[in-house]
């Protein structure tokens, strides 16, 4: 009985699949600001259930991640990303010298 309701609530929150990782296409990404503890927290309030049994269904039975892959951008987007958080630097770097906060 508990094992269906935690499946239940498990699979009722939406997550997102990695668009480049095909070797491991079945996992799914939920956002980072969750844990199987918040999880389990939210689910407790309604259910006895401990928190080892509910990680427990959750570790064996789904193929789940917090956050987002690390593998999940194309190498242009990856290059994209690190010119602009150098230009970033460069910028804050120049605006510091300009105003004195960095010693020369």
């Amino acid at each position: 009985m508990h094992k269906s309701k935690v499946m239940d609530n498990i699979r009722s929150l939406r997550g997102r699949k990695s668009h480049y990782s095909l070797h491991d296409s079945s996992k799914i990404y939920l956002p980072e600001e969750l844990s199987v503890k918040k999880m389990y927290d939210m689910f407790e309030d309604k259910n006895q259930l401990s928190y080892e049994s509910y990680r427990s269904i959750f570790v064996n039975h789904f193929n789940i991640g917090f956050g987002d892959p690390k593998i999940d951008t194309c190498t242009i987007c990856d290059e994209f990303l690190t010119k602009a958080e150098s230009l970033t630097v460069n910028r804050k770097n120049a605006s510091e010298l300009e105003s004195g906060d960095i010693e020369k």
